[in-house]
């Protein structure tokens, strides 16, 4: 089955397959080299949910880590640490093969890498996103941490500018 393998060492995106009808836990460990898998959602195409699957044990933040930034539009959404699985989802939930048309070119517009030269930066400030995962009481409490964490995507996003 076909999937995206987002490899923010290599910088790359690729076309990936996979063995079987279903993507497996195990086979999502083994791409994405982790123990836990947690994925984002990225929307929908005809009857399949389109999920970015990534490392669920909370972003193993450090100084050799390596990131990526998900963005539509130079509109910053994740920064994301280590690898990344794109894969379909069906209405029974499970992971399945992308449809023809997605594909990693097709994808490489919405992924900005983070240079090796600026992993300590892009910790900081998943640091800092991490800081922002707090329960709210009021609508104005979730946009002040809607603002502050556009804020630091932004600044994200202008790390992957800087030449490697």
């Amino acid at each position: 089955m076909k999937t995206i393998l987002i490899d923010p060492v290599a910088q790359t995106l690729t076309d990936h397959e996979i063995d079987g009808e279903t993507l497996s836990l195990q086979q999502m460990y083994e791409a994405l080299k982790c123990d836990d898998v947690q994925a984002i959602n990225l929307g929908t195409t005809g009857p399949l949910k389109i999920d970015l699957w990534v490392n669920g044990e909370g972003m193993d933040i450090n100084e050799t880590t390596r990131y990526f930034v998900l963005h539509t539009d130079d509109k910053p959404h994740n920064l994301i640490a280590g690898r990344g699985l794109i894969a379909a989802s069906n209405r029974s939930l499970d992971s399945v093969g992308l449809p023809g048309h997605v594909t990693a070119a097709r994808m490489e517009p919405c992924i900005k890498f983070v240079p090796e030269s600026q992993s300590g930066a892009a910790a900081d400030l998943a640091e800092q996103l991490l800081d922002l995962t707090t329960v709210v009481g009021s609508q104005e409490e979730m946009d002040a941490l809607m603002v502050k964490s556009a804020a630091i995507l932004k600044q994200a996003m202008m790390l992957c500018e800087v030449p490697a």
